[in-house]
């Protein structure tokens, strides 16, 4: 093969430069080897979601009643359903001057960390947190644990690089947890701790705090937490030299995030099983998931961060051969770069 060609011309770098990478949406140093299966370059933030269930809905009677409170609660709700959370985080901050109106602490609490969690897909990163400690005392004030904004807490302090203060929040809810059943909390506070302990390197706690998250799974856990202890795996095995074990743990990770409806995630999933095939030295593979990311991009509205995987399929392309693949890339480059064109005019 002598190159893929769009147009009647060669697309091998055709110039989207890469200047930096993101581990979960953050920046990360650019030294670091952008061939890691779990550093992908992400232009929007993905939602924060990911690991937490997502909004709390208004469910006692006595703020159910509060009409344009409820409404607000769930207009925000389909809103953030729908993706446009700028628009859900107007509701949600509608519902909380309402909630304070009516001084209903877990209606406070609940607003508060429904707005903590569009600031953060919305890239406020700081200001979720601040939110997140907001809701936590209001719960609190009324009789709930707030555990769910303990383990969000932890989840974006990670995000924002304080690995210490992420292990000490992860800390509070292993005490918060004790005498309780929780298993899908257990799941998802064991498994960031296991990611915290593989952002240091320390694959002998990340392992032991895999098993600690994996004796909860039952038949009905969630896709999204499942998808997680995937990635979990898949980063062990990238970091043994195996691969072909991490391609295939992050290969389910996506097919986790597609039944749960995440596609973003799922995109992200299917770039880190690209590399890793890569690494396998298995091209073909390497290339089709590259490819299928890049259409999710592209389809999703954001093409610059689809060329940028069509770019980096194109060496395991070249190796793998595949003709009828090879036109659907050259397809996809031409409308990518149209569409591209087009912005800019």
């Amino acid at each position: 093969m002598k190159g893929i060609r769009a147009n009647g011309e060669p697309i091998w770098g055709f110039g989207v430069q890469v200047s930096g990478f993101g581990v979960d949406g953050l920046s990360i140093p650019t030294k670091w080897n952008w061939n890691l299966p779990w550093v992908i370059p992400v232009l929007v933030f993905t939602l924060f979601v990911t690991a937490c269930g997502g909004p709390r809905p208004a469910t006692r009677p006595a703020v159910q009643r509060d009409a344009y409170y409820h409404r607000m609660i769930t207009s925000g709700h389909g809103a953030f359903q729908r993706g446009d959370i700028s628009r859900a985080a107007e509701l949600y901050e509608n519902a909380l001057v309402r909630a304070q109106i009516m001084d209903r602490p877990e209606a406070i609490g609940s607003s508060a960390y429904n707005l903590a969690l569009c600031r953060i897909a919305l890239g406020d990163l700081k200001e979720g947190r601040d939110l997140l400690r907001k809701a936590r005392v209001e719960l609190r004030r009324a009789g709930e644990s707030g555990l769910d904004t303990l383990l969000a807490e932890a989840e974006v302090t990670r995000r924002l690089g304080e690995a210490e203060a992420a292990w000490t929040l992860t800390d509070e809810a292993v005490v918060a947890l004790e005498g309780i059943r929780a298993r899908h909390e257990r799941i998802q506070v064991h498994s960031l701790r296991a990611l915290l302990a593989l952002d240091r390197d320390d694959v002998e706690n990340a392992t032991d705090e895999l098993a600690l998250a994996e004796r909860q799974v039952r038949r009905d856990t969630p896709f999204r937490l499942q998808a997680r202890l995937a990635e979990v795996r898949g980063r062990l095995h990238w970091a043994g030299d195996d691969p072909v074990l991490a391609a295939q743990e992050f290969d389910q990770e996506a097919m986790h995030y597609r039944n749960e409806g995440r596609f973003q995630d799922m995109a992200r999933a299917m770039t880190r099983a690209a590399a890793a095939y890569d690494k396998a030295d298995d091209q073909g593979l390497a290339a089709d998931r590259f490819y299928r990311s890049a259409r999710h991009y592209a389809a999703a509205g954001d093409p610059v961060e689809a060329l940028k995987l069509v770019e980096r399929a194109l060496p395991s392309l070249e190796q793998a051969e595949d003709p009828a693949l090879e036109q659907r890339v050259a397809a996809l480059f031409e409308k990518l770069t149209e569409t591209v064109k087009n912005k800019r005019e």
